[in-house]
């Protein structure tokens, strides 16, 4: 019987490091997917600007700074909950 439950602890102690190794994954994962969208974000101002000051074409840049700016707010949401769920794992 006790042999039983050593081992089912033991597996449960294992079961735990895995997952404890995907969160930490998943949360690599999504630091990385955030600083991708923050590059393109910050490519998409620069092309944005770089086309208006060379053809002057305002709605282009209107469109796409638009964009731009819903891609930013995005990404500062995105950033926000990563953080809050990054203190509610690692702290508990």
């Amino acid at each position: 019987m006790r042999e039983d439950i050593d081992n089912t602890l033991k597996e449960l102690n294992e079961t735990m490091d895995k997952m404890d190794g995907m969160i930490d994954n998943s949360m690599d994962d999504a630091n990385t997917a955030l600083k991708k969208g923050i590059v393109q974000t910050a490519v998409l101002i620069i092309v944005s600007v770089i086309i208006y000051l060379i053809w002057g074409t305002t709605w282009y840049f209107w469109v796409s700074f638009g964009i731009a700016l819903f891609s930013a707010l995005a990404i500062g949401a995105s950033a926000f909950f990563l953080y809050k769920t990054k203190k509610k794992i690692y702290d508990n």
